[in-house]
């Protein structure tokens, strides 16, 4: 199991199941992570895989029904925030961790000026009251370069562009300096040119504000510019993890293998786009032995009988593969 020292959150062996009509869906089953101190650790793989549900785990947001944190430790800066009472959760969002959700238009609310709402935070965990209150929140949209803060303070979601709110929520969430942030799909709702904008105001951000990140995407173009490191996760469970450059260089888990051969090459030409063959297992059944079996070209009756377990190659390197394990990598 993965371990650092030097870790602000580590996750140990975390299950969230949901109750649904189709049966149990076990959407985490035994998640390893850890984000180093200063680090932008990137969470990556396919919709569904449960990389959205272990961030609200760690804030404690699992809607409850359906969901249940069913078993494991979320251990931040030394206090398991499993074991930890609701109330004192709480106090810790926003002041110690904070998120940036995927659609900036359905997090703010509409009928509140952006102020307000970064005010919220920090009046509930700085402290500060009336004029105090409104420079800092002027000062937080001026540190994500919103033009004129002054005026936008005062001004309501709908008269923002998109980018403009993502870049509020940023604001919200950075507010009270948090020692983790986590950010899903930060920039998915918005286009190319906005999302570029976003990603180099984020990596300005860390160096200035110098928050812990962990960041959730399903795009490698991201991770590649983004993260320190990558895990990559699959049907519920993290395969792989390794440092980023390791991770493009040389693949271990051949589904991190197909996520590598997905991503075009302007300066190659390719007749056709490599795909990863198949589809994601249906949670409510998944398969036998390893879960990425049914889709990889190199599974064996092993493959389809036992599940492998996730262990350590080499210093800095993680995967839940037999083929790697047992030395019989195939390229």
């Amino acid at each position: 199991m993965e371990r650092e020292g030097d870790a602000v959150l580590s996750i140990r062996d975390l299950r969230v199941h949901f109750s649904t009509d189709r049966g149990l869906v076990r959407a985490v089953d035994g998640v390893d992570l850890s984000v180093r101190a200063g680090e932008t650790m990137a969470l990556v793989g396919e919709s569904g895989s449960g990389k959205t549900v272990t961030a609200l785990s760690i804030m404690k947001l699992v809607p409850v029904p359906p969901g249940r944190i069913v078993s494991g430790e979320i251990d931040f800066r030394g206090e398991d925030l499993l074991k930890m009472p609701l109330g004192k959760v709480r106090e810790k969002r926003g002041r110690d961790i904070a998120m940036i959700f995927q659609e900036p238009a359905s997090s703010l609310n509409p009928t509140i000026t952006v102020g307000e709402q970064i005010m919220e935070a920090i009046r509930l965990h700085q402290g500060l009251r009336g004029r105090a209150a409104l420079e800092k929140a002027i000062e937080m949209l001026n540190l994500v370069k919103i033009q004129n803060p002054e005026k936008r303070v005062r001004e309501y979601p709908h008269q923002l562009s998109g980018g403009m709110k993502q870049r509020v929520m940023i604001a919200v969430g950075l507010s009270c300096r948090p020692k983790l942030l986590i950010a899903d799909e930060p920039t998915a709702s918005l286009d190319v040119t906005i999302q570029a904008q976003i990603l180099h105001l984020m990596k300005e951000l860390r160096h200035e504000v110098g928050t812990t990140t962990l960041l959730i995407t399903h795009s490698l173009g991201i991770v590649a510019e983004m993260a320190d490191r990558v895990s990559v996760m699959y049907a519920g469970r993290i395969v792989e993890t390794a440092p980023v450059h390791d991770i493009f260089r040389d693949p271990l888990h051949p589904y991190t293998r197909g996520l590598v051969k997905s991503i075009v090459n302007m300066r190659e030409e390719r007749r056709r786009l490599d795909v990863i063959p198949g589809a994601p297992p249906n949670p409510a059944r998944l398969p036998e032995g390893c879960r990425f079996n049914p889709r990889c070209e190199y599974a064996d009756e092993r493959c389809r009988r036992e599940e492998p377990g996730y262990a350590r190659v080499g210093d800095a390197r993680w995967v839940r593969c037999w083929m790697t394990l047992e030395g019989g990598r195939r390229q």
